[in-house]
Formats: C-alpha cells, structure tokens, sequence
C-alpha cells in the first residue's frame, strides 16, 4: 500500500507539472491535470494510515501536557483505528491542501513581480488610466498633450511614453502565430532612463539602438516557445502596414507570461496605427524633488484628466496584486466549500466513535470522570485529527504548488516557487479552529449520556 500510495503520488506531480507546462490548457491536458490531483489525494489516503500513528504521538504531546488525562486518552482513541483517523484527515487535508497550493501560485507570482519592479523600475510615478489592464478588453489611453505638459514641470526630469497592444496572434518569422501576447512600444532615448530590465543577447545600449533601427525586444517566454534567438526575423503585420524586424535582444520577464514583443513607438504608429499613449513613467530630477512632482501630477491630473490615476511604484504593485487575486477569487471560493465539506467527515467521525465507544464513556464517567473530561477527551481527539489534515494539507500543497509552478517556469521564464509562510501558519491554525468547531456536537452527546444506559449498552 505504501509502495502504490507513493507511486500514485509520483504520477500526480507530474500531471500537474503538465498542467503548468503545458502551452494550451486542451482537455487532455485539463483532464490530465485533474486525475494528477486526484492520484495524489488517493495515494495520501493509502500512505496516511502508516503515518498516523507516530503524528498522533507528536501532535498530542501539547495536550497530554495541558491535560493527562483526557489528552492520553484522545491520543489512544486516534490510534484506535488509524484507518478511519487517516480517513477524517484526508477529507480536511485535500480542502487544506488546495489553499496552500493555490496561494503558493498567487504568492510566487507577486513575489516575482514585485522583485522584478524592485530590480527593473527605475521610475517615481506613473500615470494610466484607473483600472488600466492589457488584455481584458477595450483599454482607455491616455490624451494627447498630457505627456508635453506633465514634461515642462521643473521636477520632472523624464516622462516616458508607454504604449500597449494586446494581439492574438503574435508576428512569427512568417508571419502572425496562433500565440496571444502583448505588443509593447517605447522610445528607447527616454524609456532607457525609467526602465533597467536586464537584456540577453546585446547590451542594453546595443538593444536598445536596434529598436531605434526598427527592430524588435522578446520576452524569454515567447522566444523560448518560437525558438527565436538575436538576430532572427520577424514579420510585423498590422492594419497600417508590414515590417521585417530583427530580434535585438530577449528580456526576461513575468509581465503577459512573458509573451511580448517591443518596439520603437514610430514602428508600432507605422504597422498598427496605434498613436495614442497608455501609460507614462515619471522620474524626478532627484529623491528631494520627488514629493513636488507626485504633487503637481496628481493636481494636474485630478483636474483635467479624473479617468486617469497617479500611481507610485508601491501602489502600482499593489494594484497588480489585486488583479491577481482576482483571478484566484473564483478558487479561494471552491476551496471554502471543500473545507467547510470536510467538517461534516470529521463531525460523522467523531459521532461514530462516541456512539461505538457508549460503554467506555460510561464506565469513565462510573469511575469519576467529570462531564467536562468527556468533552475535553473528545474535543482533543478532533484538535489532534485536524491538526494531522492541516500539517498532511501544508505538506500536499506546497509539493503540488511547487509542481505547478514548476510546469509554469518552463514557459514563463523567471518565476520561483515561494512557499506562502503565512498562508501555511494561518492553514495549521485553521487545522485547530476546525478540529475545535467539529467537535461540539460529538462532544455535548457524549458528555451528556446516562451512566447507567451507557454501562449496559452494547
């Protein structure tokens, strides 16, 4: 059983190392992905019952401290049947178990995207329309002017244009892909004192001199998925026109998955017609000058532009992090219902050991033991079999988080699995929370049988 129990295990991973590397999420993927969680719930449930045992001893020695007693006979009573103990905490660890991978997605992919802000972001401020997001639909630009204006106050020393496109079909060497992706463009004399993204394959100086040629700037994802390396061709297709462009140079990057593509603002006006500015960085003339210049933006934006926000690179990061939690809300939510689920399989639990253990509790409360000694053996029975869900769940989540992320890397060059630390602490607590919450009912009937009917009960 373990042999089998690990081995479905195994093959769980590497579903969901599929799932995350995989370019298009088909239904063989999907489905393989989802028979991977499943082969690694089925394969905890066949190793758990081995594993009881010594975690029940672990676990309980806080409360055979606090309470002698009842502690060392809630330990007994996991111990029992570790069979059905491993039962009851494989329904709360698969709930505990997908909170811990599904935030250990959420927090690589913010602790990736604030270190690349903290190593790349050479600007102060940046202005963009409120809600601006690439992708999601028809985007607000920025009007024309603004970008002139906000550049004659004294403090600003840079204010670089920011232009963004998304396609669904990325230019290729013959032509468009059948790859979504964002289209970025810039002018490189101004975007190179706001931006540090580190270039590979050319200097930045010799990149960025290429986009001013005409040529083009990849994200590591795309050139990794098309095989394009410096030095390649490319063929820009647009409404306004066509363009052959060299790859200049490739930067890693988590922005779209790393599917872009940059270019000179006189390229992307000249292919696809796009004129109109998305974003603009700001960068003081110095840190002294900075508070002048957020002052004096924001004044001159609230009132002539309100359907534009001023962000600093703090806020900026934070609003990101919002867009992602977004779209992890729809998880979090079926997540909750797991758990909450899971309480019933603990409550049943606890109810069938109360009822099979009739005569015991009766000859316990014969031979002295108060009401609240019940209550308390069975209370510490079920802290002690959630505390095993919760410590089974962070172990789970983080291998099938660390997995997927593993998957994602492969196409999404420079994101690094980051164990959620708080999420797995809070995840350990909510073992306790819930152990507690489903024991009041088993323990109240408990606490509440007739010594005599209990003692004669078979």
């Amino acid at each position: 059983r373990v042999v089998l129990g690990l081995a479905l295990i195994g093959c769980g991973l590497v579903g969901a190392f599929w799932l995350g590397a995989a370019d298009e999420t088909t239904t063989i993927v999907a489905a393989a992905g989802m028979a991977g969680t499943i082969a690694i719930f089925f394969g905890i449930a066949l190793v758990a019952p081995f594993v009881i045992r010594p975690l029940v001893t672990l676990l309980s020695w806080p409360l055979r401290v606090a309470f002698p007693v009842e502690g060392s006979l809630a330990a007994d009573a996991a111990r029992t049947d570790p069979g059905r103990t491993a039962a009851t905490c494989t329904a709360l660890l698969i709930g505990l178990a997908l909170v811990v991978a599904v935030n250990s997605l959420g927090s690589s992919f913010l602790k990736t995207i604030s270190d690349e802000f903290d190593e790349s972001f050479a600007r102060d401020l940046t202005v963009q329309p409120r809600g601006f997001s690439p992708g999601q639909g028809p985007q607000q630009t920025i009007a024309k002017g603004l970008r002139d204006r906000l550049a004659r106050i004294g403090e600003a020393e840079v204010v670089a244009r920011e232009r963004f496109v998304y396609t669904p079909e990325l230019p290729g060497g013959e032509g468009k892909t059948d790859t979504d992706g964002l289209l970025i463009a810039f002018d490189p004399s101004e975007y190179d004192e706001v931006d540090t993204t580190e270039i590979s394959g050319a200097s930045r100086e010799q990149a960025f001199r290429g986009i001013a040629r005409g040529q083009v700037i990849v994200g590591e994802g795309y050139a990794d998925e098309e095989n394009l390396e410096v030095g390649d061709e490319l063929r820009l297709d647009g409404p306004s026109g066509s363009h052959r462009a060299r790859v200049a140079g490739t930067v890693r990057t988590v922005v779209f998955g790393g599917q872009t593509v940059s270019m000179s603002l006189e390229l992307m006006r000249d292919v696809y017609g796009v004129t109109a500015d998305s974003e603009l960085a700001l960068k003081a003339t110095s840190d002294e000058a900075r508070p002048a210049l957020e002052r004096e933006v924001e004044r001159i934006v609230d009132a002539d532009h309100p359907n534009l926000a001023v962000l600093s690179n703090d806020e900026l990061k934070s609003d990101i992090e919002a867009q992602v939690n977004e779209q992890f809300g729809i998880f979090y939510a079926i997540v909750g219902v797991a758990i909450f689920a899971s309480l019933f399989g603990i409550v049943n639990t606890l109810t069938m050991s109360v009822i099979e253990r009739t005569r015991e509790i009766g000859v316990l409360r014969a031979l002295g033991a108060t009401r609240w000694q019940v209550r308390r053996q069975v209370a510490d029975e079920s802290v002690v079999i959630g505390l095993i869900g919760a410590l089974l769940g962070i172990a789970i989540g983080a291998g099938l988080g660390a997995a997927l992320l593993q998957g994602l890397s492969s196409g999404i060059p420079g994101v690094e699995y980051r164990p959620p630390l708080e999420t797995m602490l809070w995840v350990g607590v909510a073992g306790v929370v819930l152990g507690l919450l489903a024991s009041i009912l088993p323990a109240r009937r408990a606490a509440r049988l007739d010594v005599i009917r209990a003692i004669s009960y078979e």
